[in-house]
């Protein structure tokens, strides 16, 4: 769930998944992607909401990175980001206000391999 805080075993982790398909044109709508990969308004006002009423998250787990860090990566050859990354910004801008305002142990992102 996107935007939720959860505690397991007494530490907290924040859940905000989501990314845009940089080859969503050659995918069908609906078939193999879909408009909902990426947040909607409710599902950003809802992930400020739970951090809003923590003081800290041991762990913060997301699809991909704030934006700060989506371009520090990029400049790495290892990374080659390619296709339209600008599709994701209102996640990645997102997630890095949620970097900068949140208090939190680890963050863990799975896109870049």
């Amino acid at each position: 769930m996107r935007g939720e805080v959860y505690t397991i075993e007494g530490k907290t982790f924040f859940t905000f998944g989501g990314g845009y398909s940089i080859d969503q044109p050659l995918r069908k709508e609906n078939v193999s992607w879909w408009p909902q990969e990426m947040p909607s308004k409710q599902e950003y006002e809802n992930g400020l909401r739970h951090l809003d009423s923590v003081d800290h998250v041991d762990y913060i787990i997301t699809h991909t990175a704030p934006d700060e860090t989506v371009y520090f990566l990029s400049t790495i050859k290892k990374y080659h980001i390619k296709g339209d990354i600008y599709q994701e910004f209102p996640l990645t801008t997102y997630l890095n206000d949620i970097q900068k305002k949140t208090t939190y142990t680890h963050w863990y992102f799975g896109i870049f391999m």
